[in-house]
Protein backbone atom coordinates (compact mmCIF):
# COMPACT_ATOMS: atom_id res chain seq x y z
CA UNK A 1 0.00 0.00 0.00
CA UNK A 2 1.09 3.59 -0.45
CA UNK A 3 0.16 6.94 -1.93
CA UNK A 4 -2.17 7.38 -4.90
CA UNK A 5 -1.65 9.64 -7.87
CA UNK A 6 -2.83 9.63 -11.51
CA UNK A 7 -5.26 6.88 -10.57
CA UNK A 8 -2.49 4.46 -9.56
CA UNK A 9 -1.31 3.37 -6.17
CA UNK A 10 2.37 3.28 -5.26
CA UNK A 11 3.73 0.78 -2.77
CA UNK A 12 5.92 1.65 0.18
CA UNK A 13 8.34 -1.06 -0.96
CA UNK A 14 8.72 0.77 -4.27
CA UNK A 15 11.46 2.87 -2.69
CA UNK A 16 12.49 0.95 0.42
CA UNK A 17 13.53 -2.25 -1.35
CA UNK A 18 15.97 -0.47 -3.68
CA UNK A 19 17.31 1.35 -0.62
CA UNK A 20 18.32 -2.02 0.86
CA UNK A 21 20.32 -2.90 -2.25
CA UNK A 22 21.83 0.60 -2.16
CA UNK A 23 23.04 0.00 1.41
CA UNK A 24 24.68 -3.29 0.46
CA UNK A 25 26.40 -1.81 -2.60
CA UNK A 26 27.60 1.25 -0.69
CA UNK A 27 29.01 -0.93 2.11
CA UNK A 28 31.10 -2.83 -0.43
CA UNK A 29 32.21 0.42 -2.07
CA UNK A 30 33.27 2.13 1.16
CA UNK A 31 35.18 -0.91 2.40
CA UNK A 32 36.91 -1.56 -0.92
CA UNK A 33 38.04 2.06 -1.31
CA UNK A 34 39.28 2.35 2.27
CA UNK A 35 41.18 -0.94 2.08
CA UNK A 36 42.93 0.17 -1.11
CA UNK A 37 43.71 3.73 0.05
CA UNK A 38 47.39 3.06 0.83
CA UNK A 39 47.86 1.25 -2.48
CA UNK A 40 46.06 4.06 -4.32
CA UNK A 41 48.60 6.59 -3.06
CA UNK A 42 51.47 4.58 -4.55
CA UNK A 43 49.58 3.72 -7.76
CA UNK A 44 47.12 6.59 -8.35
CA UNK A 45 46.83 6.14 -12.12
CA UNK A 46 46.21 2.41 -11.80
CA UNK A 47 43.63 2.96 -9.07
CA UNK A 48 41.87 5.55 -11.24
CA UNK A 49 41.84 3.25 -14.27
CA UNK A 50 40.42 0.27 -12.36
CA UNK A 51 37.88 2.33 -10.41
CA UNK A 52 36.60 4.05 -13.56
CA UNK A 53 36.34 0.78 -15.50
CA UNK A 54 34.41 -0.82 -12.65
CA UNK A 55 32.14 2.21 -12.24
CA UNK A 56 31.32 2.50 -15.93
CA UNK A 57 30.11 -1.12 -16.32
CA UNK A 58 26.79 -0.87 -14.39
CA UNK A 59 26.14 2.61 -15.80
CA UNK A 60 26.58 1.42 -19.39
CA UNK A 61 24.29 -1.54 -18.67
CA UNK A 62 21.63 0.81 -17.23
CA UNK A 63 21.93 3.16 -20.23
CA UNK A 64 21.57 0.25 -22.67
CA UNK A 65 18.52 -1.05 -20.82
CA UNK A 66 16.91 2.40 -20.73
CA UNK A 67 17.50 3.09 -24.42
CA UNK A 68 16.28 -0.40 -25.41
CA UNK A 69 13.10 -0.01 -23.38
CA UNK A 70 12.50 3.41 -24.91
CA UNK A 71 13.00 2.01 -28.42
CA UNK A 72 10.62 -0.91 -27.82
CA UNK A 73 7.93 1.51 -26.67
CA UNK A 74 8.57 3.84 -29.63
CA UNK A 75 9.38 6.59 -27.15
CA UNK A 76 10.72 10.01 -28.14
CA UNK A 77 14.47 10.70 -28.26
CA UNK A 78 16.23 11.91 -25.13
CA UNK A 79 15.74 15.61 -24.51
CA UNK A 80 19.06 17.21 -23.59
CA UNK A 81 18.60 20.42 -21.65
CA UNK A 82 21.04 22.72 -19.98
CA UNK A 83 19.70 21.76 -16.56
CA UNK A 84 20.07 17.98 -16.88
CA UNK A 85 23.47 18.38 -18.53
CA UNK A 86 24.74 20.56 -15.68
CA UNK A 87 23.23 18.08 -13.22
CA UNK A 88 25.17 15.31 -14.96
CA UNK A 89 28.42 17.25 -14.59
CA UNK A 90 27.60 17.80 -10.91
CA UNK A 91 27.11 14.04 -10.58
CA UNK A 92 30.63 13.50 -11.93
CA UNK A 93 31.98 15.78 -9.18
CA UNK A 94 29.98 13.85 -6.59
CA UNK A 95 31.45 10.53 -7.78
CA UNK A 96 35.02 11.86 -7.71
CA UNK A 97 34.75 13.48 -4.29
CA UNK A 98 32.88 10.58 -2.71
CA UNK A 99 35.73 8.24 -3.61
CA UNK A 100 38.27 10.85 -2.56
CA UNK A 101 36.70 11.26 0.88
CA UNK A 102 37.44 7.63 1.77
CA UNK A 103 40.99 7.70 0.41
CA UNK A 104 42.21 10.35 2.87
CA UNK A 105 44.44 8.96 5.62
CA UNK A 106 43.27 9.35 9.21
CA UNK A 107 39.59 9.75 8.33
CA UNK A 108 37.38 6.81 9.29
CA UNK A 109 34.61 5.51 7.04
CA UNK A 110 31.99 6.63 9.55
CA UNK A 111 33.28 10.19 9.89
CA UNK A 112 33.62 10.71 6.14
CA UNK A 113 30.15 9.33 5.53
CA UNK A 114 28.41 11.23 8.34
CA UNK A 115 29.88 14.56 7.27
CA UNK A 116 28.59 14.13 3.73
CA UNK A 117 25.18 12.86 4.89
CA UNK A 118 24.59 15.64 7.45
CA UNK A 119 25.14 18.30 4.84
CA UNK A 120 22.67 16.81 2.36
CA UNK A 121 19.99 16.15 5.02
CA UNK A 122 20.24 19.76 6.20
CA UNK A 123 19.98 20.88 2.57
CA UNK A 124 16.62 19.15 1.95
CA UNK A 125 14.14 21.54 3.63
CA UNK A 126 15.98 24.58 2.31
CA UNK A 127 15.68 23.36 -1.28
CA UNK A 128 12.00 22.48 -0.81
CA UNK A 129 11.34 25.94 0.67
CA UNK A 130 13.18 27.74 -2.13
CA UNK A 131 11.23 25.90 -4.85
CA UNK A 132 7.84 26.31 -3.19
CA UNK A 133 7.34 22.73 -2.07
CA UNK A 134 5.69 21.76 1.19
CA UNK A 135 8.19 21.60 4.05
CA UNK A 136 7.00 19.34 6.84
CA UNK A 137 7.84 20.12 10.46
CA UNK A 138 9.86 16.88 10.64
CA UNK A 139 12.23 18.23 7.97
CA UNK A 140 13.05 21.27 10.13
CA UNK A 141 13.54 19.09 13.21
CA UNK A 142 15.97 16.96 11.19
CA UNK A 143 17.71 20.14 10.02
CA UNK A 144 18.31 21.34 13.58
CA UNK A 145 19.45 17.88 14.70
CA UNK A 146 22.08 17.90 11.94
CA UNK A 147 23.05 21.43 12.95
CA UNK A 148 23.41 20.22 16.54
CA UNK A 149 25.60 17.33 15.38
CA UNK A 150 27.80 19.74 13.46
CA UNK A 151 28.16 22.12 16.39
CA UNK A 152 28.95 19.19 18.68
CA UNK A 153 31.69 18.10 16.32
CA UNK A 154 33.17 21.58 16.30
CA UNK A 155 32.94 21.88 20.08
CA UNK A 156 34.61 18.49 20.59
CA UNK A 157 37.24 19.36 17.94
CA UNK A 158 36.26 16.22 16.02
CA UNK A 159 36.59 18.02 12.70
CA UNK A 160 39.87 19.83 13.39
CA UNK A 161 42.00 16.89 12.30
CA UNK A 162 40.38 16.60 8.89
CA UNK A 163 42.88 18.82 7.10
CA UNK A 164 42.52 21.02 4.04
CA UNK A 165 42.14 18.12 1.62
CA UNK A 166 39.17 16.56 3.43
CA UNK A 167 37.47 19.92 3.94
CA UNK A 168 37.95 20.80 0.25
CA UNK A 169 36.50 17.44 -0.80
CA UNK A 170 33.51 17.97 1.50
CA UNK A 171 32.92 21.51 0.21
CA UNK A 172 32.96 20.46 -3.47
CA UNK A 173 30.77 17.44 -2.70
CA UNK A 174 28.09 19.54 -0.97
CA UNK A 175 28.19 22.27 -3.62
CA UNK A 176 27.76 19.66 -6.37
CA UNK A 177 24.82 18.13 -4.51
CA UNK A 178 23.26 21.56 -4.01
CA UNK A 179 23.43 22.17 -7.77
CA UNK A 180 22.18 18.69 -8.67
CA UNK A 181 19.25 18.60 -6.25
CA UNK A 182 18.26 22.20 -7.02
CA UNK A 183 17.99 21.46 -10.73
CA UNK A 184 16.17 18.18 -10.09
CA UNK A 185 13.68 19.88 -7.77
CA UNK A 186 13.02 22.72 -10.17
CA UNK A 187 12.71 20.78 -13.41
CA UNK A 188 11.96 17.08 -12.99
CA UNK A 189 10.63 16.03 -9.55
CA UNK A 190 7.12 15.71 -10.97
CA UNK A 191 4.70 12.94 -12.01
CA UNK A 192 6.09 13.12 -15.58
CA UNK A 193 7.88 9.76 -15.96
CA UNK A 194 9.27 10.72 -19.38
CA UNK A 195 10.99 13.78 -17.94
CA UNK A 196 12.45 11.75 -15.07
CA UNK A 197 13.60 9.10 -17.53
CA UNK A 198 15.37 11.70 -19.67
CA UNK A 199 17.06 13.13 -16.59
CA UNK A 200 18.25 9.71 -15.43
CA UNK A 201 19.69 8.76 -18.82
CA UNK A 202 21.44 12.10 -19.33
CA UNK A 203 23.11 11.89 -15.90
CA UNK A 204 24.16 8.28 -16.46
CA UNK A 205 25.50 8.98 -19.97
CA UNK A 206 27.58 11.97 -18.86
CA UNK A 207 28.95 10.10 -15.85
CA UNK A 208 29.70 6.92 -17.83
CA UNK A 209 31.45 8.84 -20.62
CA UNK A 210 33.55 10.71 -18.07
CA UNK A 211 34.55 7.48 -16.32
CA UNK A 212 35.49 5.84 -19.64
CA UNK A 213 37.59 8.85 -20.67
CA UNK A 214 39.32 8.90 -17.28
CA UNK A 215 40.11 5.19 -17.55
CA UNK A 216 41.61 5.72 -21.03
CA UNK A 217 43.66 8.66 -19.76
CA UNK A 218 44.97 6.68 -16.79
CA UNK A 219 45.71 3.65 -18.96
CA UNK A 220 47.65 5.71 -21.49
CA UNK A 221 49.59 7.33 -18.66
CA UNK A 222 50.51 3.88 -17.31
CA UNK A 223 51.56 2.62 -20.73
CA UNK A 224 53.74 5.65 -21.46
CA UNK A 225 55.48 5.52 -18.10
CA UNK A 226 55.62 1.69 -18.04
CA UNK A 227 54.72 2.02 -14.38
CA UNK A 228 52.57 -1.06 -13.95
CA UNK A 229 53.00 -4.79 -13.70
CA UNK A 230 50.29 -7.43 -13.56
CA UNK A 231 51.38 -8.38 -10.07
CA UNK A 232 50.64 -4.84 -8.89
CA UNK A 233 46.99 -4.93 -9.97
CA UNK A 234 44.40 -5.22 -7.19
CA UNK A 235 40.75 -6.08 -7.53
CA UNK A 236 39.56 -3.77 -4.73
CA UNK A 237 39.36 -0.59 -6.89
CA UNK A 238 37.51 -2.49 -9.62
CA UNK A 239 35.02 -3.85 -7.07
CA UNK A 240 34.68 -0.40 -5.47
CA UNK A 241 33.92 1.22 -8.82
CA UNK A 242 31.36 -1.43 -9.77
CA UNK A 243 29.61 -1.21 -6.39
CA UNK A 244 29.51 2.58 -6.51
CA UNK A 245 28.15 2.58 -10.06
CA UNK A 246 25.33 0.29 -8.95
CA UNK A 247 24.67 2.46 -5.88
CA UNK A 248 24.65 5.58 -8.06
CA UNK A 249 21.94 4.12 -10.29
CA UNK A 250 19.69 3.26 -7.34
CA UNK A 251 20.42 6.53 -5.54
CA UNK A 252 19.54 8.60 -8.61
CA UNK A 253 16.23 6.78 -9.04
CA UNK A 254 15.42 7.48 -5.38
CA UNK A 255 16.26 11.17 -5.75
CA UNK A 256 14.06 11.41 -8.85
CA UNK A 257 11.01 10.30 -6.86
CA UNK A 258 8.35 12.97 -7.35
CA UNK A 259 7.86 13.65 -3.63
CA UNK A 260 9.65 16.39 -1.67
CA UNK A 261 13.41 16.21 -1.04
CA UNK A 262 12.89 15.54 2.67
CA UNK A 263 11.33 12.20 1.63
CA UNK A 264 13.78 11.02 -1.03
CA UNK A 265 16.88 12.30 0.76
CA UNK A 266 15.74 10.61 3.97
CA UNK A 267 15.53 7.23 2.23
CA UNK A 268 18.83 7.62 0.39
CA UNK A 269 20.76 8.91 3.39
CA UNK A 270 19.27 6.28 5.72
CA UNK A 271 20.51 3.51 3.45
CA UNK A 272 23.97 5.02 3.15
CA UNK A 273 24.26 5.64 6.91
CA UNK A 274 23.40 2.00 7.58
CA UNK A 275 26.13 1.07 5.12
CA UNK A 276 28.57 3.25 7.07
CA UNK A 277 27.82 1.34 10.26
CA UNK A 278 28.17 -1.99 8.48
CA UNK A 279 31.43 -0.99 6.79
CA UNK A 280 32.92 0.36 10.04
CA UNK A 281 32.09 -2.80 11.98
CA UNK A 282 33.23 -5.19 9.24
CA UNK A 283 36.36 -3.16 8.56
CA UNK A 284 37.35 -3.15 12.24
CA UNK A 285 36.48 -6.81 12.88
CA UNK A 286 38.01 -8.39 9.79
CA UNK A 287 40.43 -5.91 8.21
CA UNK A 288 41.93 -4.01 11.15
CA UNK A 289 40.55 -0.60 10.22
CA UNK A 290 40.45 2.14 12.87
CA UNK A 291 37.40 2.06 15.16
CA UNK A 292 35.51 5.41 15.10
CA UNK A 293 35.86 7.54 18.24
CA UNK A 294 32.99 8.10 20.67
CA UNK A 295 32.54 11.64 19.31
CA UNK A 296 32.00 10.23 15.84
CA UNK A 297 29.42 7.74 17.09
CA UNK A 298 27.55 10.53 18.90
CA UNK A 299 27.48 12.62 15.72
CA UNK A 300 26.26 9.58 13.80
CA UNK A 301 23.56 8.98 16.43
CA UNK A 302 22.26 12.55 16.08
CA UNK A 303 22.15 12.04 12.32
CA UNK A 304 20.18 8.80 12.87
CA UNK A 305 17.73 10.73 15.06
CA UNK A 306 17.27 13.23 12.22
CA UNK A 307 16.58 10.43 9.75
CA UNK A 308 14.23 8.71 12.22
CA UNK A 309 12.14 11.86 12.56
CA UNK A 310 11.86 12.11 8.78
CA UNK A 311 11.07 8.40 8.49
CA UNK A 312 8.31 8.55 11.08
CA UNK A 313 6.74 11.53 9.32
CA UNK A 314 6.88 9.67 5.98
CA UNK A 315 5.23 6.54 7.41
CA UNK A 316 2.48 8.54 9.13
CA UNK A 317 1.80 10.49 5.94
CA UNK A 318 1.53 7.27 3.93
CA UNK A 319 -0.84 5.75 6.50
CA UNK A 320 -2.99 8.88 6.38
CA UNK A 321 -3.07 8.70 2.58
CA UNK A 322 -4.13 5.03 2.69
CA UNK A 323 -6.95 5.86 5.15
CA UNK A 324 -8.24 8.66 2.93
CA UNK A 325 -8.10 6.38 -0.12
CA UNK A 326 -10.06 3.65 1.68
CA UNK A 327 -12.69 6.17 2.79
CA UNK A 328 -13.13 7.48 -0.76
CA UNK A 329 -13.49 3.96 -2.20
CA UNK A 330 -16.00 2.79 0.44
Amino acid sequence: MGEVYNGRQTRVGYVWRPALFYAIAYTIFALAVKLSSAWAQSQPALFLALFCVGGSLPLLAAIRKGLTRRSQRNGPPIIWRRSNTVSGLATVLIVANTAGAYLVDGVTILLALVLMRMGVIAMAPILDLVFGRRVRSAAWIAFFLCLTAGLFGLFQQTFLGLGAVSLSILAVYLMAYAVRLSLMTRDTKTHDRASRGDWFLVEMIITAVTLVLCSFYASISLILTENVRLAQVQLAPLIAGFAYGYALIIGTLIYLDWRENAHSIMINRSASLISGFMASIIGFAYFGLTWPSMDQWIIASLTICALSVLGWETIMTQNESETQTAQRSS
